[in-house]
């Protein structure tokens, strides 16, 4: 179990995406966390960059779901993280 689970909805968040995730893989707590990036019906490059981003780091996980709200988008990454403490973020 992770301490910490961030929990990033996308959606249309290609330009983004990759400056998020690269500032939380920077910070100092990188051994207590986990990142669950929820891409919300996107049909951009919202995709291939957050696979990009989990075959470099294995604490990244990426689910992709029908659009269904950036509501819906966080509780299915609730319902699907191990961290003690939840944090949301936009990307």
């Amino acid at each position: 179990m992770k301490l910490l689970t961030i929990v990033i909805p996308c959606y249309y968040v290609e330009q983004y995406l990759a400056e998020c995730l690269d500032s939380i893989l920077d910070s100092k707590y990188n051994d207590v966390l986990e990142v669950l990036a929820i891409n919300d019906g996107s049909k951009d490059q919202t995709d291939a960059v957050a696979k990009e981003y989990c075959q470099k780091d294995s604490r990244i996980r990426y689910i992709s779901q029908e659009n269904s709200g950036v509501i819906a988008a966080r509780n299915r990454a609730v319902s699907e993280s191990s961290g003690e403490f939840i944090l949301p973020l936009d990307a």
